[in-house]
């Protein structure tokens, strides 16, 4: 791990899966049985000991559904802007993510997963096809998948940072949203 603490600093998340130089996050948040796995499009800026925006936003809306959160995202590189992410995927990280994913869910018997990426899923096409797969192989495990809000104009579950605090969880038609993306 690349990052090391202040001595000031409280250890937020005890759950932290990134790589040696922390250019990718696979995982964040904490170990406890059954919690809400939230799916963001790629990570930004929170580790361990420092949240970012979405991550304040997804601990609001998660308290009302579960005791704890893992976030994970379509695509682990880190990137506070979507539009900068490569044109193309690197397969060997699509495939590392979507095992690291079917892994939590198996290990902490996660039953429920917050799809929250937003319109920026359109940004590269690959991501779609990260989510295909990522839901093919979470399929056995039978898991429900929520949104939060309505979806957006163009039909895609709202990300955190564009949803006020009054809106609730609903369940997400995977199936039927898989088919138009």
């Amino acid at each position: 791990m690349a990052y090391t603490a202040t001595k000031e600093q409280k250890l937020l998340y005890n759950l932290y899966l990134t790589d040696p130089k922390n250019h990718l996050r696979y995982a964040l948040g904490n170990h406890c049985p059954h919690p809400l796995l939230i799916i963001g499009l790629n990570p930004s800026t929170a580790n361990q000991y420092v949240r970012d925006q979405t991550l304040t936003r997804v601990e609001e809306f998660a308290r009302r559904r579960a005791r704890g959160i893992i976030m994970c995202n379509l695509y682990p590189l880190r990137c506070t802007d979507p539009d900068r992410l490569p044109k193309r995927a690197d397969p060997a990280l699509v495939k590392d993510n979507t095992r690291c994913i079917v892994s939590l869910c198996q290990q902490y018997a996660v039953c429920e997963i917050w799809a929250a990426w937003g319109d920026p899923i359109e940004k590269r096409p690959y991501l779609s096809t990260c989510l295909h797969r990522l839901y093919e192989a979470l399929s056995p495990l039978r898991i429900n998948w929520l949104k939060c809000g309505s979806t957006t104009r163009r039909g895609h579950p709202r990300h955190p940072s564009r949803l006020a605090y009054r809106h609730r969880f609903s369940p997400l038609n995977m199936p039927r949203y898989l088919s138009y993306t």
